[in-house]
Parts: structure tokens; C-alpha cells; sequence
């Protein structure tokens, strides 16, 4: 649509009116320690958010909300059912602006500085309520988190008789496994694939882990999971989804103090072996997931130097996950006495 706008006697401008959908409805959650406000204009996006960060304690009132909106581009969602497949997302960052796209019509961005996101759906994707959680809602606020002090580290998290241990370790190396098979051996979760570590003391470590994702083939160290369907992740993965409340309830946990990290090797022709790293080691083995265009702060540097100094260990499994939670068994019981 246009406009025109008198500048001067005489003269006429013509301007575009940009599109904007107003969300309906609004709840107030947190995420990790922080305060989140969530803005959509449709009701079941609203129920995801809730069902994802609606179990965290309540943060410091003092604490400006982070805010996410997540839209539907008409305010209603298709009638036709979402497809079974997605695009690929894709993720682009630029200083402290970063963008997220599935497809053409399914794009967000958000601004780490402002605290603030906001998605653009096409109505079909957004039958797929599933999809958009895991895909946007889960994933804005925490990327937003980079502003409030938290790092992110690609890791599990488990934690027993008040001992934490970040289980670190590429894609595919077994750390949900391991971290799954903890849980039946008494421990608790805190996460199973991103640890937020808050890098300002004192330091703590937070994460989203009342849902569990486990590869289908897990099933062969697992066969209560056997009638299970899984489902397809956006990187392209098919997982089995596990509600944690549902299978062990009191078992999910957000917060724990920083404790031993520990990288995760396979080999399968050696016993399984916990072995202390040198600092040095230590130090270089360790990644955080951070934006290369934002300057790295030297109190974070001095924080995680901190959590490394704590103790890091190579744990070498050989194939039995059993084997390697006994090994972390005897470093939890060294920890608390």
C-alpha cells in the first residue's frame, strides 16, 4: 500500500507501509536466570513456550526481560497440514546481530545488544508446532543469553550428590548416551547437548533438560525406548524425544555450581580409562559457542580458566556406557569425601 506524504507545496512523496503483525498474546517466563517475555499471535506457540521454559525458577524481579516474539505472517495458521520434511535451518551472524532462516518464508533475527528477537512464520510451517519450538522458540532466548553474561558450550551435563560433570565431545561421540545412562544410575540431568555457563561470578551452570534426545539406535543400550518413534531435528537427525518429568520425574535440574569437565573419546579396542589432563591440554580442547564478532570479555577468560582449573579429564569409553558411568561413579565419590 501507499501513501503519499506532502513534503513542500507542491511536492509529493511516495512511501511503502511495511507489513506488521501485532502479537495477541503474552506470557511471562525465564530462561536459565533470566526473566523472558514471550509475544505470539497464536495460542499454541504460546503453550510451547511455556511447556519449554515454564519450569524455571522465578529470576530477580529487578532484571530486565529478555523478549522474543514469534509470529504468524496473516495471524492464522494454513488449514493444510505441515509437510513432513523441512529446509535446512541456517544461521548467519553479523556483530551482535544474528539471523536464522528456514526456507524463504521462516526467518528470524536477534539482537544480543537489545535483548530482543523476533520470527517471521509462513502459516504451514507453523503447523508444526514441534518444528518451531525446537527450531525458534528454544533457540532465540538462548542465543540472547550471549548479552547477559552466559556462555555456551556444547556439552551434556549430569550431576550427582552436588558434583557436576560437563560431558564434552563432538556430535555423534556418545555424550547423550552416556548422559542417558547416568540418569538410570541415579544421576541427575541438567542438560544433554548445550551447557549455558553464566561467566560472571559467581560462576554457575545452567540448561533446558526436561526433554532428551537420543539417536534411534540408542535403542540397543536402551530397549525400554524400543516402541518409541523418533523424529526429524532440524540439522537433519532423526532423534527420539524423551519427557524426563515423565520418565523420572525430579530428575531434571536447571542450575548446579561449575564442577569437573570431562571429554568424551571412543575406543573401542582399549578399556575404558579416566585420565586427568594437563592445563595446557585442557585449555585447548575446550571450545565455547560465541559470536567471533563480539569481543570476548577477559572476566569471561578469567571464569572459564577458573572452571578449567578445577579439574579436566579424558574419559576413553569402549563401548559400554555402563563401564564408563562406573568410572565417573568413582570420581563423584573422590569429589564428596
Amino acid at each position: 500500500m501507499f501513501k503519499a506524504i506532502e513534503t513542500r507545496p507542491g511536492e509529493l512523496r511516495r512511501v511503502t507501509t511495511i507489513t506488521h503483525e501485532r502479537p495477541l498474546h503474552e506470557v511471562k517466563l525465564a530462561v536459565m536466570g533470566e526473566p523472558l517475555l514471550v509475544q505470539t499471535n497464536d495460542e499454541a506457540l504460546l503453550a510451547a513456550a511455556v511447556d519449554t521454559f515454564g519450569r524455571f525458577p522465578a529470576p530477580p524481579a529487578d532484571r530486565e526481560p529478555l523478549v522474543i516474539q514469534v509470529l504468524v505472517r496473516g495471524g492464522a495458521r494454513a488449514d493444510e497440514p505441515a509437510p513432513a520434511a523441512h529446509p535446512r535451518l541456517r544461521v548467519h551472524n553479523q556483530r551482535h546481530l544474528v539471523y536464522l532462516s528456514v526456507g524463504e518464508g521462516n526467518t528470524a533475527v536477534a539482537d544480543i545488544h537489545a535483548g530482543f528477537a523476533f520470527a517471521m512464520l509462513d502459516p504451514v510451517l507453523a503447523q508444526d508446532v514441534s518444528f518451531v519450538r525446537h527450531t525458534f522458540i528454544e533457540s532465540m532466548p538462548q542465543i540472547l543469553l550471549g548479552g547477559r553474561g552466559y556462555v555456551a558450550v556444547h556439552a551434556a551435563c549430569v550431576v550427582k550428590n552436588g558434583v557436576s560433570l560437563m560431558l564434552c565431545a563432538p556430535a555423534g561421540t556418545g555424550k547423550s548416551t552416556l548422559a542417558f545412562t547416568c540418569l538410570r544410575h541415579g544421576y541427575q540431568i541438567l542438560a544433554e547437548d548445550v551447557v549455558q555457563v553464566r561467566a560472571t561470578p559467581p560462576m554457575q551452570l545452567w540448561g533446558l533438560p526436561w526433554k532428551f534426545h537420543l539417536l534411534p539406535d540408542a535403542v540397543r543400550f536402551f530397549p525400554e525406548l524400543a516402541q518409541r518413534e523418533a523424529y526429524l531435528q532440524t540439522n537433519g537427525e532423526w532423534k527420539l524425544e524423551l519427557e524426563l518429568d515423565v520418565l523420572y520425574p525430579g530428575r531434571a535440574v536447571t542450575q548446579a555450581a561449575a564442577g569437573r569437565v570431562i571429554f568424551l573419546e571412543r575406543n573401542h579396542d582399549l578399556p575404558a580409562c579416566l585420565e586427568l589432563l594437563s592445563a595446557e591440554e585442557a585449555r585447548a580442547r575446550f571450545e565455547v559457542i560465541w559470536s567471533w564478532d563480539l569481543p570476548w570479555p577477559e572476566a569471561y577468560e578469567q571464569q572459564l580458566e577458573t572452571l578449567l582449573a578445577q579439574g579436566v579429564y579424558r574419559l576413553r569409553m569402549d563401548g559400554s556406557p555402563d563401564d564408563a558411568v562406573a568410572l565417573l561413579d568413582e570420581l563423584v565419590q573422590t569429589e564428596t569425601t
